[in-house]
């Protein structure tokens, strides 16, 4: 998998048994002699740590997938993180281009916090790529782009139109008899098929034209303003994502206001919160529909998920010690929820935490 998507994450949630490993090593654009150096060492160090409380061939199984993947192939992949898990059922790794925290470590589960933070459902979004001759649709996150199939059939005078070769647009729609603005509908009516089982916002990477004639047609809830304008086709799919989620990303801060509106009037019906061992206990009965928190705050201590309760513990060093609203969001996220993290400023109480409730 190229990119991890929430639900990969879901799954190592809510399936690992440990011992499992989780590393997260920082990496140079294309890999170096460096990063390779790290990726050992760390293993050795991992391989010690299991050793001391494993039997050789368990430790084995588990660190022998991992350090086959040191290939030149493998390293010249990478980006800015490599991010690997590995349990005895489960391999997965990702060559990521935001940089995260370096951490490697063994425990009863996967440590998959950091990419929580960027993948809970509300910071996903599609992008559609279209030019003269070729459309392209691609689900997104702040991680990178993936391809997703789009059923399209358009009139075969557009088969014309792809070898025609560098001519004005107009002229060779003209020739062939091409109704371009029925082209468009066409594409719009595919793209709200695929989409309408997992709506997100859709960002429009079209030349002007284009994107004019797809704006004009458009009938989604949730389309970004001001798209990317300009034929991008010869863009990697690296490149069109370092252009289009800085433009994400703003709308996607201020959608997360809507979330207030609804916290409000759900108070005022009594099926929201801010109290954190009411939404603790609803937490772990798959009670919350969407979790807000303060980016800012931790509260130290560990969420008990089979009661619902919070052990609230003193924080020695607040950066290491268990976050439990970071706990939380991990379980809204295993229970189908979504996790908002606004700014202090905007939280809609004193509390570092608040919720809507399902029911």
């Amino acid at each position: 998998m190229r990119v991890p998507t929430l639900e990969n994450l879901r799954a190592l949630i809510a399936c690992e048994e440990g011992p499992c490993v989780s590393l997260y090593l920082p990496t140079v654009a294309g890999g170096s002699p460096d990063d390779r150096s790290h990726f050992h060492a760390e293993l050795t160090r991992l391989h010690n740590q299991l050793a001391a409380s494993h039997p050789a061939r368990v430790v084995a199984e588990l660190l022998s997938p991992l350090e086959a993947f040191s290939t030149a192939d493998f390293w010249s992949q990478a980006k800015s993180t490599l991010v690997a898990f590995r349990s005895q059922t489960t391999l997965a790794h990702w060559h990521l281009p935001l940089v995260l925290p370096e951490r490697a470590v063994v425990g009863a589960k996967t440590h998959v916090r950091p990419l929580l933070t960027h993948l809970q459902s509300n910071r996903g979004f599609y992008l559609l790529r279209l030019n003269d001759s070729e459309v392209r649709l691609h689900a997104g996150s702040a991680f990178g782009l993936e391809p997703v199939e789009l059923p399209l059939a358009l009139d075969p005078a557009y088969a014309k139109l792809q070898a025609a070769g560098p001519f004005a647009a107009s002229e060779v729609e003209a020739s062939v008899g091409v109704d371009p603005l029925r082209r468009i509908r066409a594409i719009e009516r595919a793209v709200a098929q695929v989409t309408s089982a997992s709506p997100r916002p859709l960002l429009v990477a079209a030349p002007e034209r284009e994107l004019w004639m797809f704006r004009s047609v458009a009938r989604f809830d949730d389309m970004i303003a001001f798209g990317l304008v300009g034929d991008l086709g010869h863009l990697s799919l690296d490149a069109l994502h370092a252009r289009a989620w800085p433009v994400v990303e703003q709308h996607l801060d201020e959608q997360n206001l809507d979330v207030l509106d609804r916290w409000g009037a759900l108070s005022c019906a009594h099926r929201a919160s801010d109290d954190l061992s009411i939404i603790a206990r609803a937490t772990t009965m798959g009670r919350v529909r969407e979790l807000i928190l303060d980016r800012e705050a931790i509260v130290p201590g560990r969420l008990d998920r089979s009661t619902g309760t919070v052990q609230r513990t003193v924080a020695r060093n607040p950066r290491e010690d268990a976050n439990v609203l970071e706990e939380l969001a991990e379980s809204v996220c295993l229970h189908g929820g979504e996790v908002f993290r606004l700014r202090h400023d905007r939280m809609p109480t004193r509390s570092p935490i608040a919720a809507t409730l399902r029911w």
